[in-house]
């Protein structure tokens, strides 16, 4: 994959801890055309368990095996946004880390859409960049989501995203299931990681196109680790 665009990105005056876009992480990165979304390499895997972010300093050592993910509301993972050194010494603890999820509604202002997305991948190419595995996350909304949520992502891998919210809602599960047709188009991907549940047209929709379908639904016990549910 050609990474087209050469940056020396700098904080300017501005020291790291105040460096509120995260700048200064990404003065040796390359970005994609045409949103400049820093790029980095994609974990082409698989994971066994998911564990949330909002849990990591409270699991078992026997599921550091777990990849950590980040489908939460966004508040629950804020503190990474702001601070995240102060957390990749636990998360190179994990096998690695699905992207983060900051929201892209489709009723949200379209500067906020576009600048989630921009979090989500700068965070990711942190991770990345520490050595932790990142499996891509594409979240998506509406059609105005659609050119940039794919861009910069590799096509023919293993992509991520979450349905929590989206299926019992008709309005939100037809924005959710055009989107992920777009997506599984444009991405072309081999396997897809769905957190939470999916209906018999996803699942039609995913073997139509040949995709590998892998579902995470989670159960609502004292359990923190989700493993994956799996469809005949």
């Amino acid at each position: 994959m050609k990474y087209p665009i050469r940056s020396n990105v700098t904080s300017g005056m501005y020291p790291s801890y105040t460096d509120m876009f995260k700048a200064s992480e990404l003065r040796e990165a390359q970005f994609s055309v045409p949103y400049n979304f820093p790029l980095f390499a994609s974990a082409n895997v698989v994971p066994r368990k998911l564990i949330p972010f909002d849990k990591i300093t409270k699991t078992k050592e026997e599921d550091f095996d777990a990849f950590v993910h980040f489908y939460l509301p966004d508040v629950c993972f804020e503190r990474f946004w702001k601070n995240p050194t102060k957390y990749i010494p636990i998360l190179k603890k994990f096998a690695g880390c699905i992207l983060p999820d900051f929201s892209l509604c489709y009723d949200f202002p379209y500067p906020l859409q576009l600048y989630n997305c921009y979090k989500n991948r700068v965070l990711g190419y942190i991770l990345a960049k520490n050595e932790i595995p990142v499996i891509m996350n594409v979240s998506f909304a509406d059609s105005r989501t659609y050119d940039f949520c794919c861009n910069g992502i590799p096509h023919g891998n293993i992509i991520a995203t979450g349905s929590l919210g989206t299926i019992k809602n008709p309005e939100n599960r037809e924005y959710f299931t055009r989107g992920l047709i777009f997506i599984l188009d444009k991405l072309k991907p081999r396997d897809l990681i769905i957190y939470g549940s999916v209906t018999e047209e996803i699942r039609n929709i995913c073997s139509l196109k040949g995709v590998g379908l892998h579902v995470f639904s989670p159960t609502w016990d004292s359990s923190f680790v989700t493993t994956e549910a799996i469809y005949g």
